[in-house]
């Protein structure tokens, strides 16, 4: 799941600075920072209470625990990542490209507002189906640089039925299978709010909408219809390097794809899989979901 990098304020991403490599000076204008998260959350579990408040302040200044890590790192060949992206990622995404993204299943913003503290992102779209977080979103990440689509995307257009649950981040065009024994204890049994009818979109539509030419990383958290999505844009993965998705070792999601269904999938469409980092967890601490990167094949 994506990580929230600490001290990030949304409202600061798109327009002018955003299209400008920042110098270093001017860096800390530039950099998005989303105020008062300071640890990695997860789209399936409850935001929680920032503890700045409660964890003793490190006589140490920030930067000066950066280098520190830095020098200890440099010798054992390990990349430091100050800024809290995904390991995996921050070892395969190159800080001196602009980075063209996609994010589906945006949520707040999370996601894209942490990769644009290391990368220029020149072009980011960002695609959320719940109305209330997609108006956020479009206050947030601002044209030309950013665009936002309020919908639901899956493997064809047309009708499908959308579940909004109390825990807004378990939403899903499929139904959960609360009765999963894996699941007891866990946000992904709480109730379905809402059932709300969409008209539903593909990535290649939207990708054609937003004129990509290429894009650098697709990154999907969708609640088990990953591969739907995907499905939906051969011809965008044709101009796509990287792919950031949300996996599940086993179905969570009434027929939801599984990792071996998805890695299956996408190994016919040229990408492998190149990491696997853990996800989400039972209540007794079973690996149920991770993050996987799949490259296309050189």
């Amino acid at each position: 799941m994506p990580a929230v990098a600490p001290g990030i304020q949304l409202d600061r991403l798109g327009g002018a600075a955003a299209r400008n490599r920042p110098t270093q000076s001017s860096r800390a204008a530039a950099t998005p920072r989303l105020q008062g998260l300071k640890r990695p959350i997860h789209r399936t579990m409850p935001e929680s209470q920032p503890t700045e408040h409660i964890l003793p302040r490190s006589p140490l200044p920030q930067r000066a625990k950066h280098w520190i890590k830095e020098q200890l790192c440099k010798p054992l060949h390990m990349p430091f990542n100050r800024f809290r992206i995904p390991a995996s990622l921050f070892a395969n995404l190159d800080p001196s490209r602009e980075l063209v993204l996609v994010d589906v299943g945006a949520f707040i913003g999370e996601f894209t507002a942490t990769l644009a503290q290391r990368y220029r992102i020149s072009r980011g779209v960002l695609i959320e189906a719940l109305p209330r977080r997609a108006d956020q979103l479009k206050a947030t990440f601002r044209p030309p640089t950013f665009e936002v689509f309020g919908c639901v995307v899956s493997n064809r257009p047309g009708p499908v039925e959308f579940e909004v649950n109390e825990v807004e981040g378990t939403s899903s065009i499929l139904p959960m299978l609360r009765d999963l024994p894996e699941l007891a204890g866990t946000p992904m049994t709480c109730p379905t709010l809402a059932r709300v009818q969409y008209d539903a979109t593909t990535l290649d539509e939207i990708a054609s909408q937003a004129k990509l030419d290429r894009v650098d990383l697709i990154k999907i958290d969708v609640q088990g219809a990953e591969q739907l999505v995907l499905e939906g844009s051969t011809s965008l993965l044709a101009r796509t390097s990287l792919i950031w998705s949300e996996v599940s070792f086993q179905p969570l999601y009434q027929d939801s794809c599984t990792l071996q269904s998805l890695q299956a999938w996408l190994r016919s469409q040229q990408f492998e899989m190149i990491a696997l980092e853990p996800g989400f967890r039972s209540a007794h601490g079973e690996l149920l979901q991770a993050d996987a990167l799949f490259a296309r094949r050189s």
